[in-house]
């Protein structure tokens, strides 16, 4: 069981793109090696990416899907998507792993699951 804290961002972030309200992510019994939160922003495909910190310093950005090679299936263009998103990235970072996620957990957060 999670508990989400919101806490408004300070300010935009260095790329000009509107970050939104930041999300602090703690386990509900305190152990979590340290403190995650994560800040969404609109891109201008109108599409959402994110970054994550731990203990307020910044571990990872990702920035809109947008490449050539994603599907617009793939892509996170609802706030609550790219909660999800950055939700999963955040459990495969406690967990050691690489936090970039997969074509197929993409389609899975979108509700794309064609492929």
């Amino acid at each position: 069981m999670y508990i989400l804290l919101m806490c408004m961002a300070a300010a935009p972030n260095s790329s000009g793109q509107q970050p939104t309200n930041r999300t602090l992510v703690q386990n509900n019994d305190g152990h979590t090696g340290g403190n995650y939160s994560f800040r969404l922003f609109l891109a201008p495909n109108q599409s959402f990416g994110y970054d994550i910190f731990k203990n307020e310093k910044i571990i990872f950005h990702q920035p809109a899907f947008s490449k050539p090679t994603i599907s617009r299936d793939e892509m996170l263009v609802k706030k609550e998507q790219a909660n999800s998103a950055a939700m999963l990235a955040i459990e495969k970072i406690k967990k050691a792993a690489i936090p970039t996620l997969s074509g197929a957990e993409l389609r899975k957060i979108t509700g794309n699951n064609s492929r």
